[in-house]
């Protein structure tokens, strides 16, 4: 395992690509743009383009490999073996980013045995940011970018350690903002008859997994398929603050460095004790 010290350096060099790649996000956000459909039929700008780039040069100095949406991927054969590897969504949320409702991000998780370990999302619009390390705290930095040259020392000055935000009787259920799914609404229903009142909080991109670490939601289920990008840096942030976030049906921790690299669907809740009730009174 990498020792604690040259994580938080790995930190450091993530946060400070994400700082650079959330201004070149934002350069382009502030002037007209146009956009292109890839062949799976999502869209990308050249923000996402110039993301990528920022963001895999910084990391593929670190000589670990990456894996990142916008960039040729090694075939399973040889990625099967990493160790370690980083995982990178750098615009998460074009749709939200052509509509130009500032509910996008980018995502960055360091994987560990095809685990998460390290997640990092960097909000652009609002120069926040979130980080966490499975299995000790999550933190939040509210004011970006960091001037001169990030190190782990400046990282740690400028985070602030959320706290553990305990169950509350109203259900708050984060949704996406583009699309709420058919299966979605019935498990909402289920939750109104036996748990009471569910409030339905609208967000866009993996900005939904924040408001789980912040405690402005308890759980987020996603039916449709997803990418591994999509999830690593979130899951990686709720493993961080005692979450947790399962196969939507099997219940199972999702795989992640699959021959293919899409996840099925999954539930994601902020405490991980509430998943044993939802998990075993709800119809998934």
């Amino acid at each position: 395992m990498i020792p604690q010290k040259d994580l938080l350096q790995l930190l450091a060099i993530a946060l400070g690509a994400g700082c650079d790649a959330s201004e070149a996000i934002m350069k382009v956000y502030r002037t007209p743009f146009g956009y292109d459909d890839k062949a799976d039929g999502s869209p990308i700008t050249i923000a996402d383009r110039r993301s990528n780039d920022i963001i895999t040069e910084a990391l593929e100095k670190t000589g670990i490999a990456v894996i990142s949406e916008e960039t040729r991927i090694a075939g399973y054969e040889e990625r099967r073996h990493w160790e370690y590897y980083w995982l990178v969504d750098p615009l998460d949320g074009t749709k939200e980013f052509i509509g130009r409702n500032g509910e996008f991000c980018i995502n960055i998780a360091l994987m560990h045995h095809n685990e998460p370990l390290l997640g990092l999302i960097v909000a652009p619009t609002s120069d926040m940011a979130w980080w966490g390390v499975a299995g000790q705290r999550a933190f939040r930095i509210n004011a970006l970018p960091l001037s001169g040259e990030i190190d782990a020392d400046l990282v740690l000055q400028h985070s602030t350690p959320l706290p553990r935000k305990p169950a509350e009787n109203t259900i708050a259920v984060a949704v996406s903002r583009s699309h709420l799914e058919p299966q979605t609404l019935d498990l909402i229903d289920q939750m109104k008859k036996k748990k009471g009142e569910v409030i339905l909080k609208e967000k866009g991109s993996a900005l939904k997994f924040c408001d789980l670490i912040e405690g402005r939601s308890d759980l987020y289920a996603r039916y449709s398929p997803t990418w591994e990008w999509d999830t690593a840096a979130g899951h990686a942030l709720l493993l961080a603050h005692g979450g947790a976030l399962f196969h939507i049906s099997k219940h199972t921790p999702l795989q992640y460095n699959k021959p293919e690299l899409t996840n099925p669907g999954f539930i994601a809740f902020a405490r991980a004790a509430d998943s044993v009730g939802y998990l075993s009174e709800l119809s998934f």
